[in-house]
């Protein structure tokens, strides 16, 4: 089943996303993975992907992932190409509403990661990831969060 709203791209350059439209594809939009910078994969190695291109802002993620079926969260990363300066850039993964667990990018630092989750999901629950804090002087920039 082919993506039903392609992104407009100019000059070969893919649209620019926000916290405020954080980006998610199922695994049946695989073929739009490198333009929109969001995924499920498929089996038992299963990741997904949340992504934020340019400036990080404070928002709660408005896209929800489903599984197809029983899962649990056990490691996830945060991860920016322009570190956050000034404080840390934190993000909370959530299930149903519900924060599980929260990550913290340090200033100056450009990834971090927790591998000590316990977040079970059946196909009726959703996650999102929000976005809580950004760095004060510079928030960061083109956020990708993976969640296993």
């Amino acid at each position: 089943m082919p993506y039903s709203n392609p992104p407009k791209w100019v000059n070969g350059s893919a649209p620019a996303l926000n916290a405020d439209n954080l980006n998610v594809l199922s695994a049946n939009d695989r073929d739009f993975h490198s333009r929109l910078n969001a995924l499920e994969l498929g089996g038992s190695a299963s990741e997904w992907v949340f992504s934020a291109a340019d400036t990080v802002q404070v928002a709660p993620g408005k896209f929800r992932l489903y599984p197809w079926g029983i899962r649990t969260i056990t490691r996830w990363r945060a991860s920016v190409g322009t570190a956050p300066t000034g404080a840390g850039l934190t993000v909370a993964l959530t299930k149903n509403g519900a924060q599980q667990a929260t990550l913290t990018i340090a200033a100056s630092r450009n990834t971090a990661s927790s591998t000590s989750l316990d977040v079970r999901l059946t196909s009726s629950d959703y996650v999102t990831v929000d976005v809580t804090q950004v760095g004060s002087s510079e928030p960061g920039r083109n956020l990708v969060v993976q969640v296993a």
